[in-house]
């Protein structure tokens, strides 16, 4: 079972009165279920735009995207933590303050998460006490804790020191071995892309240059001229 993406155009107000910019020009690919999907391209390329455009976050101007209405959780750039929230309470939010849970049941949830990755220890912690990758982590467990079967990672490690970067990589990593879990990645690593993708979708310039499974994408003879000319720069 895939999900569609057909004739996506984005366009976007510029800092220009009444002038408009188009971000994406017709991308159309499908997302395969339950595999991870790897968004690359060079700064600029409208990867966030494409992304945000799955949860509903940027409008699409035409074409379509899946429904993905209650079935998306993302991670962002900077991590969005509530600064008056404790570590535990940040991962419990998503459900005790949408009504879904108690808070007291979702706090039980959210310390099995963090027991389970490793993070109970900075359970009682504010963000201003956690370092950027114990941050983000705690970023990917809110988004875990509503269950939703896609998971949207808007570049996560971008913002990260090398030490962090590797704490972050490696807790997707396992996320990816959840069952029925569907992720999409925007990502600058490209060793990271390597190892972890299913599928690998290029943009520059709005626009889809390639999407192809990813041992085609990363393998030697690759003759798509415009994945030689990104891997090489």
């Amino acid at each position: 079972m895939t999900m569609a993406v057909k004739q996506l155009v984005v366009t976007v107000p510029t800092n220009k009165k009444h002038v408009t910019k188009e971000v994406l020009h017709e991308v159309s690919f499908d997302i395969p279920t339950a595999q991870v999907l790897t968004i690359l391209g060079p700064s600029g390329a409208g990867k966030s735009t494409l992304i945000r455009t799955l949860n509903g976050l940027q409008p699409v101007t035409t074409g379509s995207v899946p429904d993905l209405a209650g079935q998306t959780a993302m991670v962002f750039q900077h991590f969005n933590l509530f600064a008056n929230l404790t570590a535990l309470d940040n991962v419990a939010s998503p459900l005790y303050l949408t009504g879904q849970q108690s808070k007291a049941a979702a706090r039980e949830r959210a310390m099995t998460l963090l027991e389970k990755f490793n993070l109970a220890g900075v359970a009682t912690q504010y963000p201003s006490s956690l370092s950027g990758g114990q941050k983000q982590r705690i970023g990917i467990l809110r988004a875990l804790i509503t269950e939703a079967p896609v998971l949207l990672l808007d570049e996560p490690t971008s913002a990260l020191d090398p030490e962090s970067i590797r704490e972050v990589t490696d807790m997707i990593t396992e996320v990816a071995k959840l069952p029925n879990r569907t992720i999409i990645l925007v990502t600058h690593d490209i060793a990271f892309a390597r190892d972890i993708s299913d599928d690998v979708l290029l943009l520059a310039d709005g626009r889809v240059q390639a999407f192809e499974r990813a041992d085609d994408f990363f393998a030697p003879e690759q003759q798509n001229t415009a994945i030689t000319a990104f891997l090489t720069r």
